[in-house]
Protein backbone atom coordinates (compact mmCIF):
# COMPACT_ATOMS: atom_id res chain seq x y z
CA UNK A 1 0.00 0.00 0.00
CA UNK A 2 1.50 3.55 -0.44
CA UNK A 3 1.03 6.40 1.95
CA UNK A 4 0.76 9.45 1.50
CA UNK A 5 0.88 13.15 3.12
CA UNK A 6 -0.34 16.54 2.51
CA UNK A 7 1.44 19.65 3.45
CA UNK A 8 0.02 23.34 3.58
CA UNK A 9 1.86 26.10 2.67
CA UNK A 10 2.59 29.72 4.60
CA UNK A 11 4.63 33.02 4.36
CA UNK A 12 8.49 33.27 5.52
CA UNK A 13 8.10 33.65 8.94
CA UNK A 14 11.86 34.21 11.03
CA UNK A 15 13.42 35.26 7.91
CA UNK A 16 10.81 38.20 7.88
CA UNK A 17 10.74 39.08 11.40
CA UNK A 18 14.19 41.64 12.07
CA UNK A 19 13.95 40.57 16.11
CA UNK A 20 13.29 36.91 15.53
CA UNK A 21 16.56 34.13 16.57
CA UNK A 22 16.07 33.04 12.94
CA UNK A 23 16.49 36.26 11.25
CA UNK A 24 19.68 36.25 8.88
CA UNK A 25 19.87 32.26 8.65
CA UNK A 26 18.37 31.83 5.73
CA UNK A 27 16.56 33.77 2.82
CA UNK A 28 13.48 33.05 1.36
CA UNK A 29 13.29 33.67 -2.31
CA UNK A 30 9.30 32.36 -3.34
CA UNK A 31 6.64 31.57 -1.52
CA UNK A 32 3.87 30.00 -2.92
CA UNK A 33 -0.06 29.36 -1.52
CA UNK A 34 -0.90 25.85 -2.09
CA UNK A 35 -0.58 22.22 -0.78
CA UNK A 36 2.09 19.96 -1.69
CA UNK A 37 1.90 15.89 -1.94
CA UNK A 38 4.12 13.97 -0.46
CA UNK A 39 4.35 10.06 -0.96
CA UNK A 40 6.16 7.57 1.81
CA UNK A 41 9.44 5.82 0.40
CA UNK A 42 9.96 2.15 1.36
CA UNK A 43 13.37 3.04 3.49
CA UNK A 44 11.21 6.59 4.98
CA UNK A 45 11.87 9.33 3.05
CA UNK A 46 9.10 11.70 1.52
CA UNK A 47 9.30 11.76 -2.66
CA UNK A 48 6.97 14.90 -4.04
CA UNK A 49 3.84 13.74 -5.95
CA UNK A 50 2.31 16.79 -6.77
CA UNK A 51 0.64 19.95 -5.67
CA UNK A 52 -2.61 22.07 -5.73
CA UNK A 53 -2.37 26.09 -6.35
CA UNK A 54 -4.39 27.85 -4.33
CA UNK A 55 -5.18 31.55 -3.93
CA UNK A 56 -4.14 31.93 -0.32
CA UNK A 57 -1.64 29.86 2.05
CA UNK A 58 -2.70 27.19 4.04
CA UNK A 59 -3.75 27.77 7.75
CA UNK A 60 -4.31 24.23 8.46
CA UNK A 61 -5.67 21.05 6.95
CA UNK A 62 -7.47 17.93 8.04
CA UNK A 63 -9.28 15.25 6.94
CA UNK A 64 -13.14 14.46 7.43
CA UNK A 65 -13.74 11.46 9.46
CA UNK A 66 -16.29 9.59 6.98
CA UNK A 67 -16.09 11.26 3.66
CA UNK A 68 -12.27 11.13 2.89
CA UNK A 69 -12.24 14.53 1.37
CA UNK A 70 -9.20 16.97 2.84
CA UNK A 71 -10.53 20.20 4.33
CA UNK A 72 -8.20 22.90 4.51
CA UNK A 73 -8.43 26.87 5.60
CA UNK A 74 -7.17 29.13 3.04
CA UNK A 75 -7.21 32.73 3.92
CA UNK A 76 -10.85 33.30 4.68
CA UNK A 77 -11.91 30.37 3.08
CA UNK A 78 -12.98 26.67 4.54
CA UNK A 79 -12.04 24.50 1.10
CA UNK A 80 -12.54 21.09 0.33
CA UNK A 81 -10.70 18.75 -2.05
CA UNK A 82 -11.25 15.26 -2.92
CA UNK A 83 -8.49 12.78 -2.76
CA UNK A 84 -8.04 10.56 -5.69
CA UNK A 85 -7.65 6.70 -5.87
CA UNK A 86 -3.68 8.07 -6.67
CA UNK A 87 -3.58 9.77 -3.77
CA UNK A 88 -3.70 13.14 -5.10
CA UNK A 89 -5.53 16.32 -4.93
CA UNK A 90 -7.97 17.78 -7.25
CA UNK A 91 -9.27 21.39 -7.48
CA UNK A 92 -11.20 22.82 -4.32
CA UNK A 93 -15.12 21.33 -5.23
CA UNK A 94 -16.78 23.14 -2.01
CA UNK A 95 -15.75 26.70 -0.64
CA UNK A 96 -17.13 28.71 2.55
CA UNK A 97 -16.27 32.07 4.14
CA UNK A 98 -15.12 31.39 7.83
CA UNK A 99 -16.13 34.93 8.40
CA UNK A 100 -11.80 35.98 8.91
CA UNK A 101 -8.57 34.80 8.23
CA UNK A 102 -8.15 31.32 9.59
CA UNK A 103 -5.30 29.60 11.77
CA UNK A 104 -6.84 26.54 12.51
CA UNK A 105 -9.60 24.27 11.33
CA UNK A 106 -10.93 21.21 13.35
CA UNK A 107 -13.94 18.63 12.54
CA UNK A 108 -16.57 17.01 14.95
CA UNK A 109 -15.83 13.08 14.78
CA UNK A 110 -19.65 12.75 13.06
CA UNK A 111 -18.24 15.20 10.23
CA UNK A 112 -21.55 17.51 10.07
CA UNK A 113 -19.51 20.46 11.33
CA UNK A 114 -16.35 22.80 10.79
CA UNK A 115 -15.12 24.91 13.42
CA UNK A 116 -12.33 27.43 12.48
CA UNK A 117 -9.77 29.99 14.90
CA UNK A 118 -9.10 33.27 13.32
CA UNK A 119 -6.27 34.76 15.15
CA UNK A 120 -6.28 37.96 13.32
CA UNK A 121 -9.87 38.13 13.30
CA UNK A 122 -10.27 37.33 17.25
CA UNK A 123 -13.03 35.19 15.71
CA UNK A 124 -14.01 31.73 15.98
CA UNK A 125 -16.94 30.34 13.72
CA UNK A 126 -18.79 27.23 12.87
CA UNK A 127 -20.41 25.87 9.87
CA UNK A 128 -22.29 22.72 8.44
CA UNK A 129 -20.80 20.25 6.43
CA UNK A 130 -23.82 18.92 4.11
CA UNK A 131 -23.85 15.01 3.17
CA UNK A 132 -21.99 16.04 -0.11
CA UNK A 133 -19.24 17.20 1.66
CA UNK A 134 -20.04 20.56 1.03
CA UNK A 135 -19.16 23.36 3.72
CA UNK A 136 -22.07 25.97 4.62
CA UNK A 137 -22.00 29.65 5.71
CA UNK A 138 -20.77 29.81 9.61
CA UNK A 139 -24.38 29.50 11.54
CA UNK A 140 -22.47 31.40 14.36
CA UNK A 141 -19.50 33.35 14.74
CA UNK A 142 -17.94 34.33 18.27
CA UNK A 143 -15.90 37.98 18.16
CA UNK A 144 -13.47 38.36 21.64
CA UNK A 145 -12.60 41.09 22.88
CA UNK A 146 -11.25 41.79 26.89
CA UNK A 147 -9.15 44.45 28.66
CA UNK A 148 -5.99 43.26 28.14
CA UNK A 149 -2.20 44.94 29.27
CA UNK A 150 -1.27 47.59 27.05
CA UNK A 151 2.68 46.81 28.35
CA UNK A 152 2.13 43.45 26.65
CA UNK A 153 0.49 44.91 23.52
CA UNK A 154 3.76 43.74 21.58
CA UNK A 155 1.99 40.59 20.75
CA UNK A 156 -1.02 41.02 23.27
CA UNK A 157 -2.77 43.88 21.87
CA UNK A 158 -5.73 42.24 21.25
CA UNK A 159 -7.31 38.25 21.67
CA UNK A 160 -6.01 36.06 19.02
CA UNK A 161 -7.85 32.78 18.93
CA UNK A 162 -4.82 30.33 17.57
CA UNK A 163 -6.69 26.98 17.66
CA UNK A 164 -9.70 25.55 18.59
CA UNK A 165 -10.63 21.61 19.52
CA UNK A 166 -13.39 19.55 20.22
CA UNK A 167 -12.94 17.53 23.14
CA UNK A 168 -13.03 13.85 23.03
CA UNK A 169 -17.01 13.50 24.17
CA UNK A 170 -17.81 16.14 21.23
CA UNK A 171 -19.78 18.14 24.04
CA UNK A 172 -16.75 21.31 23.78
CA UNK A 173 -14.94 23.55 21.82
CA UNK A 174 -11.38 24.73 23.74
CA UNK A 175 -10.09 27.65 22.38
CA UNK A 176 -6.29 28.79 23.42
CA UNK A 177 -6.28 32.36 22.59
CA UNK A 178 -2.70 33.43 22.76
CA UNK A 179 -3.49 37.06 23.27
CA UNK A 180 -5.95 37.05 26.04
CA UNK A 181 -3.91 34.50 28.00
CA UNK A 182 -7.11 32.14 28.07
CA UNK A 183 -8.99 29.04 27.06
CA UNK A 184 -12.00 29.92 26.15
CA UNK A 185 -14.63 26.64 26.65
CA UNK A 186 -17.87 26.83 24.40
CA UNK A 187 -20.46 23.88 25.04
CA UNK A 188 -21.60 22.06 21.47
CA UNK A 189 -24.55 20.07 22.79
CA UNK A 190 -27.12 22.62 20.96
CA UNK A 191 -25.05 22.21 17.76
CA UNK A 192 -28.04 20.83 15.49
CA UNK A 193 -28.69 24.55 15.36
CA UNK A 194 -24.85 25.97 14.91
CA UNK A 195 -24.92 27.79 18.13
CA UNK A 196 -22.20 27.87 20.47
CA UNK A 197 -23.08 27.56 24.26
CA UNK A 198 -22.16 29.38 27.26
CA UNK A 199 -20.73 33.23 26.91
CA UNK A 200 -17.36 35.14 27.62
CA UNK A 201 -18.82 36.59 30.79
CA UNK A 202 -18.56 33.28 32.49
CA UNK A 203 -15.85 32.11 34.85
CA UNK A 204 -15.77 28.41 34.14
CA UNK A 205 -13.07 29.81 31.01
CA UNK A 206 -9.42 29.27 31.88
CA UNK A 207 -7.08 32.47 32.67
CA UNK A 208 -3.37 31.78 32.56
CA UNK A 209 -1.40 34.01 33.93
CA UNK A 210 -0.63 37.36 31.74
CA UNK A 211 1.83 36.99 29.24
CA UNK A 212 1.33 33.02 28.87
CA UNK A 213 0.33 32.75 25.02
CA UNK A 214 -1.28 29.89 24.87
CA UNK A 215 -1.21 28.58 21.24
CA UNK A 216 -2.24 24.80 20.94
CA UNK A 217 -3.35 21.90 23.15
CA UNK A 218 -4.12 18.10 23.11
CA UNK A 219 -6.07 15.89 24.85
CA UNK A 220 -4.08 12.34 26.48
CA UNK A 221 -6.24 9.67 25.23
CA UNK A 222 -7.86 8.81 28.94
CA UNK A 223 -10.03 12.15 28.05
CA UNK A 224 -9.03 13.60 31.66
CA UNK A 225 -5.79 15.68 30.51
CA UNK A 226 -5.21 18.35 28.69
CA UNK A 227 -2.08 20.15 27.75
CA UNK A 228 -1.72 23.43 26.68
CA UNK A 229 1.60 24.72 24.98
CA UNK A 230 2.26 28.37 25.64
CA UNK A 231 4.22 30.49 23.00
CA UNK A 232 5.25 33.39 24.50
CA UNK A 233 6.16 31.92 28.36
CA UNK A 234 7.51 28.51 27.07
CA UNK A 235 5.36 26.51 29.04
CA UNK A 236 3.43 23.25 28.93
CA UNK A 237 0.53 23.63 31.32
CA UNK A 238 -1.33 20.20 32.91
CA UNK A 239 -4.91 20.79 33.53
CA UNK A 240 -7.62 18.31 34.77
CA UNK A 241 -10.58 18.59 32.27
CA UNK A 242 -14.16 17.57 33.51
CA UNK A 243 -15.89 17.15 30.46
CA UNK A 244 -19.20 16.95 32.58
CA UNK A 245 -18.92 20.69 33.60
CA UNK A 246 -16.65 21.77 30.98
CA UNK A 247 -13.75 22.95 33.05
CA UNK A 248 -10.09 23.28 32.97
CA UNK A 249 -7.60 23.01 36.48
CA UNK A 250 -4.25 23.77 36.11
CA UNK A 251 -2.01 21.36 38.16
CA UNK A 252 1.52 21.50 36.54
CA UNK A 253 3.74 24.10 34.72
CA UNK A 254 7.21 22.57 33.11
CA UNK A 255 9.27 24.47 30.66
CA UNK A 256 9.98 23.80 27.16
CA UNK A 257 12.93 25.17 26.63
CA UNK A 258 16.28 24.41 27.97
CA UNK A 259 17.76 25.90 31.28
CA UNK A 260 18.82 29.16 30.77
CA UNK A 261 17.22 29.92 27.34
CA UNK A 262 14.89 32.30 27.41
CA UNK A 263 11.43 31.57 25.08
CA UNK A 264 11.38 34.57 22.33
CA UNK A 265 8.01 36.71 22.08
CA UNK A 266 8.87 37.82 18.44
CA UNK A 267 6.23 36.86 16.07
CA UNK A 268 6.85 33.37 14.80
CA UNK A 269 9.54 32.95 17.18
CA UNK A 270 7.94 31.05 20.96
CA UNK A 271 6.57 27.71 21.19
CA UNK A 272 4.50 25.91 18.37
CA UNK A 273 2.68 23.20 18.33
CA UNK A 274 2.24 19.89 20.99
CA UNK A 275 1.27 16.18 20.32
CA UNK A 276 0.00 13.43 22.56
CA UNK A 277 0.89 10.05 21.78
CA UNK A 278 -1.64 7.56 21.01
CA UNK A 279 -0.70 5.87 24.24
CA UNK A 280 -0.58 8.55 26.06
CA UNK A 281 2.61 7.72 27.75
CA UNK A 282 4.35 11.14 26.40
CA UNK A 283 4.03 14.10 25.22
CA UNK A 284 6.23 16.71 22.56
CA UNK A 285 6.16 19.99 21.99
CA UNK A 286 8.38 22.39 19.37
CA UNK A 287 10.05 25.29 20.39
CA UNK A 288 10.87 28.23 17.48
CA UNK A 289 13.34 30.25 19.90
CA UNK A 290 16.00 27.54 19.29
CA UNK A 291 14.39 25.39 16.68
CA UNK A 292 14.29 22.37 18.87
CA UNK A 293 11.74 19.48 19.74
CA UNK A 294 11.21 18.66 23.31
CA UNK A 295 9.87 15.19 24.80
CA UNK A 296 8.01 14.48 28.01
CA UNK A 297 7.43 10.89 29.63
CA UNK A 298 3.67 10.95 31.41
CA UNK A 299 3.50 9.67 34.41
CA UNK A 300 0.88 7.78 36.13
CA UNK A 301 -1.16 10.92 37.05
CA UNK A 302 -0.69 13.09 34.29
CA UNK A 303 2.20 15.19 35.44
CA UNK A 304 5.45 15.86 32.99
CA UNK A 305 9.19 15.40 33.30
CA UNK A 306 11.59 15.90 30.38
CA UNK A 307 13.42 13.26 28.39
CA UNK A 308 16.48 13.95 28.07
CA UNK A 309 17.95 17.23 25.77
CA UNK A 310 15.84 19.18 23.61
CA UNK A 311 16.16 17.75 19.55
CA UNK A 312 17.51 20.03 17.03
CA UNK A 313 14.71 19.98 14.17
CA UNK A 314 17.11 20.14 11.29
CA UNK A 315 15.40 23.46 9.94
CA UNK A 316 14.55 27.15 10.57
CA UNK A 317 10.90 27.87 12.55
CA UNK A 318 9.33 24.47 13.14
CA UNK A 319 6.15 25.70 12.63
CA UNK A 320 4.27 22.28 13.20
CA UNK A 321 5.09 18.39 13.59
CA UNK A 322 3.22 15.39 12.76
CA UNK A 323 3.69 11.46 14.02
CA UNK A 324 4.56 9.17 11.37
CA UNK A 325 3.66 5.39 13.31
CA UNK A 326 3.93 3.53 9.71
CA UNK A 327 7.58 3.98 9.33
CA UNK A 328 10.15 1.83 11.44
CA UNK A 329 10.98 2.73 13.50
CA UNK A 330 7.99 5.39 14.18
CA UNK A 331 8.72 9.43 13.84
CA UNK A 332 7.93 12.49 13.87
CA UNK A 333 7.48 14.86 10.99
CA UNK A 334 8.80 18.44 11.24
CA UNK A 335 7.28 21.07 9.25
CA UNK A 336 10.54 23.85 9.34
CA UNK A 337 8.98 26.82 7.60
CA UNK A 338 11.84 28.81 6.66
CA UNK A 339 14.29 26.34 5.94
CA UNK A 340 11.34 25.24 3.51
CA UNK A 341 12.00 21.12 4.21
CA UNK A 342 10.26 18.26 6.08
CA UNK A 343 12.56 16.98 8.59
CA UNK A 344 11.93 13.42 10.54
CA UNK A 345 13.24 12.66 14.18
CA UNK A 346 12.86 8.84 14.72
CA UNK A 347 11.23 7.77 18.46
CA UNK A 348 12.69 5.06 20.50
CA UNK A 349 12.03 3.34 23.06
CA UNK A 350 10.24 5.11 26.24
CA UNK A 351 9.68 8.06 23.78
CA UNK A 352 13.12 9.12 23.45
CA UNK A 353 13.47 10.91 20.58
CA UNK A 354 17.29 10.29 18.57
CA UNK A 355 19.38 12.58 19.00
CA UNK A 356 19.33 14.69 15.85
CA UNK A 357 16.59 15.24 12.59
CA UNK A 358 17.22 14.21 9.87
CA UNK A 359 15.97 15.93 6.27
CA UNK A 360 13.40 13.96 4.33
CA UNK A 361 11.90 16.11 1.95
CA UNK A 362 13.11 19.76 0.46
CA UNK A 363 10.06 22.31 -0.80
CA UNK A 364 11.63 24.65 -2.77
CA UNK A 365 9.50 28.09 -2.48
CA UNK A 366 6.96 26.14 -0.46
CA UNK A 367 7.70 27.43 3.36
CA UNK A 368 5.43 24.26 5.53
CA UNK A 369 2.96 25.30 7.63
CA UNK A 370 1.00 22.33 8.82
CA UNK A 371 1.93 18.65 8.01
CA UNK A 372 -1.53 16.47 7.60
CA UNK A 373 -0.64 12.77 8.94
CA UNK A 374 -2.15 10.34 8.84
CA UNK A 375 -4.43 10.47 5.62
CA UNK A 376 -6.87 8.19 5.45
CA UNK A 377 -8.06 7.17 1.90
CA UNK A 378 -11.48 6.93 0.46
CA UNK A 379 -12.57 3.26 0.81
CA UNK A 380 -12.51 2.49 -2.95
CA UNK A 381 -9.20 3.96 -2.96
CA UNK A 382 -6.02 1.34 -2.89
CA UNK A 383 -3.52 4.23 -0.51
CA UNK A 384 -2.70 4.30 2.92
CA UNK A 385 -1.60 7.44 5.01
CA UNK A 386 1.37 7.64 7.20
Amino acid sequence: MTHYCYIGSAGPAQSATADSPGYGQVTVKESKTGIVVAKLTTDGELQPAGAVELDAHVGWLTQHPTNGHLYCVAGSSVLGLKIGADGMLGAPFTSADAAGDSAFLELTMDGKWALSASYSGSLLSIMPIAGDGSVGAPTDVLYHEVPLNPALADRQEACHPHQVRVDPTQQWALVPDLGASRVWIYGLPGREDGKFLRDQRSKTHLVLPEGAGPRHLDFHPNGKYVYILCELDGNVVLCDWDSDAGTLSPRQSIYVLPDGVICSRAHHSGCSHILVSADGKNVYAASRTDGTIASFAVGEDGTLSKLGENVPCGGVCPRNFQFDLVSSPPRLRICNQDSQNITSIAIGEGGALAVAAKATLETPGVCPQVISVPIRPPAAAGVGAL
